[in-house]
């Protein structure tokens, strides 16, 4: 059995969110010798980097909260165990608003087509996509079909996938066109980490991704009074 899969994943609804230090591709190239103006080649690995980013100033107050970090922060320690963490990126997406707030899902039941029956209940991701193409490991670029965004996807998107030996991986776009019919042709970062079929499924909001705690993290936290902590959890994407 693979280690990336059939992990828990970290669940952002439990705590209150500070601030997120956004994701940053690490490693993704190494760098040759100088010239007279101190410039270096930079050559990319063709596999990729990793992904590195933070939760910072975690609101943790309530009996729950201290148990799910003191959970998390266990499970974590030493960097040798994963989560699947996922990526705040809802505020890239074209979501439906209300009252000018973006809603992440939206009431009702839909047949398999995704048309919604009058009158149900229930919810779903008000947004999501899938390959158009088939796609090999390490491809730089895929094709999306996106259904249900409110309007034209601009520069940029976060997606994550779920691959069968690596887990949840996230990717982004560093080039996007087209958007005909909803489908976009994507440059992503990094490249595939395993090859993908036509029609399978991407995540869209919150997209996910194996992770773990940075070698030599510890998670420090300190307790006030009303038992208040503000504790930083730092992730990496686990390669």
């Amino acid at each position: 059995m693979s280690p990336y899969t059939d992990l828990p994943t970290f669940d952002l609804s439990i705590l209150r969110l500070g601030s997120m230090v956004a994701p940053e591709m690490k490693g993704s190239a190494v760098t040759g010798p100088r010239d007279g103006n101190g410039q270096s080649v930079a050559i990319e690995f063709s596999a990729g980097g990793s992904w590195a980013w933070a939760y910072e100033n975690l609101v943790v107050q309530t009996q729950e909260q201290h148990q799910y970090v003191e959970w998390v922060t266990a499970r974590m320690s030493g960097s040798f165990r994963f989560m699947n963490v996922p990526v705040m990126s809802e505020w890239l997406l074209p979501l439906p608003k209300v009252n000018g707030v973006q809603r992440l899902q939206y009431s009702g039941l839909f047949d398999p087509d995704g048309s919604m029956i009058d009158g149900a209940t229930g919810e779903r991701a008000s947004i999501s996509a899938a390959f158009v193409d088939a796609a090999p490991l390490n491809a730089g670029r895929v094709r999306l079909l996106v259904r249900g965004a409110v309007e034209p996807i601009r520069h940029t998107l976060w997606f994550s996938v779920y691959h069968a030996q690596k887990g949840w991986r996230a990717y982004k776009a560093w080039d996007l066109s087209g958007g005909a019919n909803g489908i976009y042709d994507l440059a992503i970062t990094p490249p595939l980490r395993q090859s993908v079929a036509a029609g399978e499924a991407v995540e869209l909001v919150r997209p996910r991704m194996v992770a773990r705690f940075p070698v030599g993290f510890t998670a420090p936290r300190k307790v006030a009074g009303f038992w208040r902590s503000t504790p930083t959890l730092q992730f990496e994407e686990a390669v």
